[in-house]
């Protein structure tokens, strides 16, 4: 769910983004909700204004949903400890799923 920022709650219009069926580990910030999935290791990043998403895979022999949550998330950049290294991924860079 998202809603525009109002000054009077009376004003306040929640939105529904889209469905998630299912998460383990997310990070919310600079518009984008992410979260950690397995099989195959992955990314979700959806864009909160719009609720469309991408999808970044793990290189072959890493991990993406073994560490922790993102560390950050922010506009440019979202962060995360995958267990054994850092993970530093500029969101704009990942193409948008079909």
């Amino acid at each position: 769910w998202t809603a525009p920022v109002v000054f009077d709650a009376a004003d306040l219009r929640p939105r529904r983004v889209r469905d998630v069926d299912s998460y383990a580990y997310y990070g919310v910030g600079g518009g984008w909700f992410v979260f950690m999935k397995r099989d195959p290791e992955r990314l979700e990043i959806i864009e909160l204004a719009t609720g469309r998403t991408k999808t970044w895979l793990a290189p072959p022999g890493y991990t993406a949903s073994t560490g922790d949550r993102p560390n950050y998330v922010t506009a440019t950049e979202i962060v995360f400890d995958s267990g054994f290294y850092w993970v530093r991924l500029d969101p704009r860079s990942v193409p948008w799923d079909e």
